[in-house]
């Protein structure tokens, strides 16, 4: 098993990974507690849970009555995010691939994130806001684009401002393209300091491209920079003689939004 498969874990019971960790979630060996939600009972361990995050080790504390509880109840949060949010707790890997949009798991992804947030997986949550960046890149060249910015604009604002940096990065390349999205715009206006963090890296850094010329292909509606103006080839379609500059009656609101 790669570091970014999902991990296969089933309703009970232990189970080996490849490098010959015991993966003990929901086994009743050793288990010194219970996570109740959604009708469900989960088998878990203290320690566990404690030594991944600090929310459920003051849970655990001599402070709070759970520490003697033999059931915790979580009956506000999200039963997949919840279940995919222990699930990683013990195999110390996102239990999601990098093909999360072409299986789907954008509602789980976006559950996920906001359950390890609260229960103080900050490592978690990350790994989760990366794997939304990763398809970034993408975007420039497929107009679906927009089920990733409308995951990411559902995002609470002060969760997405902690990968402000990985956002902007991941989407300065594609820039151009990616303002022609309604969804890429609605997700700026909803989260100003992205908006503010991209701003700021074209002022103090400038585009990767800088001194490129902005360029418009008439065949297949792609956005792209291009260093060299002797450079005809769209890098999508990889026809030539269709391209042209990118002005300003191409550049007119209405007719440059894709989505």
């Amino acid at each position: 098993m790669s570091a970014h498969e999902p991990s296969r874990i089933g309703k009970m019971g232990r189970h080996w990974k490849s490098d010959g960790f015991i993966n003990n979630f929901n086994d009743p060996s050793f288990s010194d507690v219970k996570i109740a939600f959604s009708d469900r009972q989960v088998y878990a361990h203290k320690p566990t849970l404690a030594s991944r995050s600090s929310y459920f080790a003051a849970m655990f504390s001599d402070k709070f009555k759970e520490v003697k509880d033999a059931v915790v109840e979580l009956e506000e949060d999200d039963p997949a995010g919840l279940d995919a949010m222990l699930n990683a707790m013990y195999t110390n890997e996102v239990p999601l691939g990098f093909d999360w949009v072409d299986k789907g798991q954008g509602p789980l992804l976006r559950k996920l994130i906001l359950c390890a947030d609260k229960y103080h997986l900050g490592w978690l949550r990350d790994e989760c806001l990366r794997l939304i960046t990763t398809y970034f890149p993408d975007l420039v060249y497929e107009k679906p684009g927009h089920q990733v910015f409308r995951l990411a604009q559902s995002l609470p604002e002060e969760i997405l401002a902690t990968q402000t940096d990985i956002f902007v990065k991941s989407l300065i390349t594609g820039l151009l393209q990616h303002s022609r999205s309604r969804s890429f715009n609605d997700m700026l206006e909803d989260h100003p300091r992205l908006a503010q963090g991209l701003l700021q890296h074209l002022i103090w850094t400038g585009h990767e491209m800088d001194g490129a010329r902005r360029r418009y292909c008439k065949a297949c509606d792609v956005a792209f920079f291009s260093h060299s103006v002797a450079f005809m080839k769209c890098p999508m379609c990889r026809r030539d003689p269709r391209i042209g500059d990118l002005n300003q009656p191409i550049a007119n609101y209405e007719r440059w939004m894709l989505d």
